[in-house]
């Protein structure tokens, strides 16, 4: 049985790949294994999510880490504007799958210019697939927030 590629164009390519993570996220959980850590319910849905879309995903959150990592290594005076200026091009759909994508073991430096560069700042947490549990994966700098002195 061979099932259709409808081909998707510009931002309307992120809200499909969303609902590609979303079903296979709780479609995952419908056989919890309750042996299984939220990390690896992620990663074996986003996995899912890559092997229906590699070509088209990859490519995408490769050039953007490039982007963050120029900033992070530029001699730029103010290098937390030029992120908000990146973090600003990136839709709903485009921060929640960043948000995933950056979990994943191969992409930990990601995951760490977010959180320098408040990249999650403007995501709305409704798109998260667990909002209860999910949020707490990044340091809070990555919403934007400060971490308290100690």
């Amino acid at each position: 049985m061979q099932t259709e590629h409808i081909k998707h164009e510009g931002r309307e390519c992120f809200a499909r790949f969303y609902e590609n993570l979303s079903g296979s996220y709780h479609k995952a959980l419908e056989g919890v294994d309750q042996s299984k850590s939220i990390q690896e319910r992620i990663e074996e849905a986003y996995e899912t999510l890559i092997r229906r879309e590699k070509s088209s995903i990859g490519h995408y959150f490769r050039n953007l880490y490039h982007i963050f990592k120029f900033i992070d290594e530029s001699d730029a005076k103010n290098k937390r504007w030029y992120a908000s200026i990146v973090r600003a091009q990136l839709s709903s759909h485009e921060l929640c799958l960043l948000f995933y994508n950056s979990l994943m073991p191969l992409n930990f430096k990601f995951k760490m210019l977010i959180e320098k560069y408040a990249v999650l700042e403007n995501m709305n947490s409704n798109f998260l697939l667990d909002k209860k549990h999910h949020r707490a994966l990044y340091l809070i700098t990555a919403y934007g927030e400060q971490l308290e002195a100690i």
